[in-house]
């Protein structure tokens, strides 16, 4: 019987499939009636299985369920049936068949899932039964049925379709009836991801939706999203304290991350009420700012160098920074500059710390790749090569610094490590290279 019973389900049409489906529910439930009254049969230990979700064919187990074949029987109604219908009166009574059909379908996974004890079988067949309930139910929508969608999807409950026509309907009101309906079922999870795949938030925002509880706290799991929820909470130390976290924490760009610190800053500035840390923190940011300002000003050099888009450039550490400023092509005295305040960052990043002996280190390099920069030979058999100093970058270097307050006197101390620098190893060699480097210093004085 139960084959005959498989091949009138490959046969039929839906209207058949769900009346002969139904008379055979309502003889199994007659029949469980017998087992439900027997004293050996311990109801609280036995697993029930639905009939439906068993093989058609006991002698395989490999042929599908009826409800396997009833959900075959509704991708080809609805894939060749309503791509083949003439008439809008056809296509309205085949929507009008899979509807029930789905009840049914949708019915049999309820009592099924509501009969599972084992935890992870539950949780595989219920994914399974949430990915169908909203494919079959996108039928609906796709044909302009939006009313048979609805009721499908309110009365089993597919946040998917409810969340999806609230948007199409741009109907506030309705998806904040669901949120208070299901609210037990953590409907706002899925609001709040659904919106945030598809890149919708606004529909969030302009509809005030932010001010609820129950979003506000779903947003607070996405930090990239939070500080939009405190901004227009009016909490704007909030905001700016996520936004600065952010910032801080990005390592992709440091354009993102210069744009996330700048709104941090303008958040600060929008709050009403000033706490102790205010200037602290307002200070802080402005010298962090001021560092990326540094990456900002060599950004194309950088993007030549490493053939990366501006916006694909990392925020650089300082050691590294350094490290570049040293390297462009065609660096003078301005990039030498530059490299040479970076040291006073190197110990922002609290991941690191360079004692005093490891910055005079870099002082050296500094100065050392200066002198590189030109060549210091040719000054050796001309007359009066002190008057050619000033062209050099290294003097240039040293000219701009004590323009900028820099202690010329720290810096001559450390001629004698410039000297002895493995790089300069050609040039210590002629007493002539130690006169010219000591003149520039005392020419500077």
């Amino acid at each position: 019987m139960k084959i005959y019973f498989l091949a009138i389900l490959r046969k039929s049409q839906p209207p058949l499939l769900s009346k002969l489906i139904k008379t055979s529910q309502n003889y199994r439930e007659e029949k469980k009636k017998f087992f439900d009254n027997q004293t050996s049969f311990d109801a609280d230990t036995a697993e029930y299985i639905r009939w439906t979700f068993l093989p058609v064919n006991e002698i395989t187990a490999t042929t599908p369920s009826v409800m396997s074949l009833c959900v075959k029987q509704h991708k080809l109604c609805s894939e060749f049936g309503l791509s083949n219908c003439n008439t809008l009166e056809n296509k309205t009574e085949i929507l009008q068949n899979l509807y029930e059909l789905d009840s049914l379908i949708f019915e049999e996974y309820e009592t099924r899932l509501n009969t599972i004890e084992e935890e992870n079988d539950y949780l595989n067949l219920k994914l399974t039964y949430d990915s169908l309930k909203s494919k079959l139910i996108e039928v609906y929508l796709k044909h302009k049925q939006i009313d048979n969608a609805l009721k499908l999807a309110e009365q089993y409950v597919d946040f998917s379709t409810l969340t999806s026509i609230c948007e199409m309907r741009n109907d506030s009101d309705l998806l904040a009836n669901y949120l208070d309906k299901f609210s037990n079922l953590k409907i706002a999870d899925y609001v709040v991801r659904h919106f945030i795949e598809r890149r919708k938030l606004n529909f969030l925002l302009k509809n005030q939706f932010l001010k609820r509880s129950d979003i506000s706290k779903c947003l607070e799991k996405y930090q990239y999203l939070s500080w939009i929820k405190d901004f227009k909470n009016d909490n704007y130390f909030q905001a700016s304290d996520t936004l600065h976290s952010l910032g801080i924490n990005e390592s992709d760009s440091f354009m993102k991350q210069k744009t996330l610190l700048s709104m941090s800053k303008l958040s600060l500035f929008a709050n009403d009420s000033f706490t102790s840390d205010y200037n602290q923190r307002i200070t802080a940011l402005n010298r962090y700012l001021e560092y990326l300002s540094y990456i900002e000003n060599i950004a194309e050099s950088i993007s030549d160098m490493n053939a990366l888009a501006i916006e694909q450039i990392p925020p650089y550490k300082p050691e590294k920074l350094i490290e570049i400023y040293l390297n462009i092509e065609g660096a003078g005295e301005n990039e030498f500059k530059k490299a040479f305040e970076l040291i006073d960052y190197l110990n922002d990043d609290q991941s690191t710390f360079y004692t005093d002996s490891q910055k005079e280190q870099l002082v050296v390099e500094i100065m050392v790749r200066s002198i590189l920069a030109d060549n210091w030979e040719q000054l050796y058999d001309i007359n009066y090569p002190e008057s050619h100093l000033n062209q050099t970058k290294f003097f240039k270097t040293l000219y701009i610094l004590k323009q900028g307050g820099e202690n010329l006197a720290r810096l001559c101390d450390l001629n004698e490590m410039i000297l002895n620098h493995e790089l300069l190893e050609h040039l210590a060699q002629n007493k002539k290279f130690s006169y010219l480097l000591q003149a520039c210093f005392e020419m500077l004085a």
